[in-house]
């Protein structure tokens, strides 16, 4: 969104999960950082409980929206 650009890198023997996301330098990219921040902590956090057998945290609720919650679109 908005220009930003997003990398996955896996790598080592345990594998880790490296996130990078890059916004544009100008009012707009650091709305949409500040904005999506806690929506990537999420989404990597349920992919680290599913990775692990853990649940998927996603909320499987009718009539919720992204604005109430983190819903996987």
């Amino acid at each position: 969104r908005h220009g930003a650009i997003v990398r996955f890198y896996l790598h080592g023997k345990m594998t880790t999960l490296s996130l990078e996301a890059e916004y544009l330098d100008n009012a707009i990219g650091r709305a949409s950082q500040l904005d999506e921040l806690p929506q990537w902590v999420f989404y990597l956090a349920n992919l680290k409980s599913v990775a692990l057998g853990g649940p998927d945290l996603r909320p499987r609720l009718k009539g919720r929206s992204k604005e109430e919650g983190f819903i996987d679109n």
